[in-house]
C-alpha cells in the first residue's frame, strides 16, 4: 500500500488495484489515500506534481519535460503567483526562484 495525497486545488484521479480490478481512484484536494498502485502508475503519478507520495513532500516535482498547463499546476500547488502571458521559460524561471527560498 501506498500512501497518496493530492497537493492540488482540484480533484484528481489514480490508477489503482482495487478487489474489483484496476479502477479509477478519485482523490479530492488535500485528501490522502492508502493504495496498492502499481509500479508505473505511482512513478507517474511522482511525475505530475499533482501528488505526495509516502511523505515525499520534501522532494520538488521535476520541471523537465513539462508543458506549460503542467507547470501552471505545479506552480499553484507550490504558492507561486504567475502573470498572465508568462512563457514556459518565465513559469520554470518563477517555480524554480520560489524553491531556493
Amino acid at each position: 500500500m501506498t500512501k497518496i495525497k493530492n497537493t492540488t486545488s482540484g480533484p484528481k484521479g489514480v490508477w489503482a488495484n482495487t478487489p474489483n480490478g484496476l479502477s479509477l481512484i478519485m482523490i479530492q484536494p488535500g485528501a490522502e489515500d492508502d493504495l496498492d498502485m502499481p509500479e508505473a502508475e505511482l512513478e507517474s503519478a511522482r511525475g505530475t506534481g499533482h501528488f505526495e507520495v509516502d511523505g515525499e513532500g520534501d522532494k520538488p516535482v521535476s520541471l523537465s519535460g513539462k508543458n506549460k498547463a503542467e507547470l501552471l499546476e505545479i506552480a499553484e500547488a507550490e504558492g507561486v503567483e504567475i502573470e498572465d502571458g508568462a512563457t514556459v521559460a518565465d513559469i520554470k524561471a518563477a517555480i524554480e526562484l520560489h524553491r531556493e527560498g
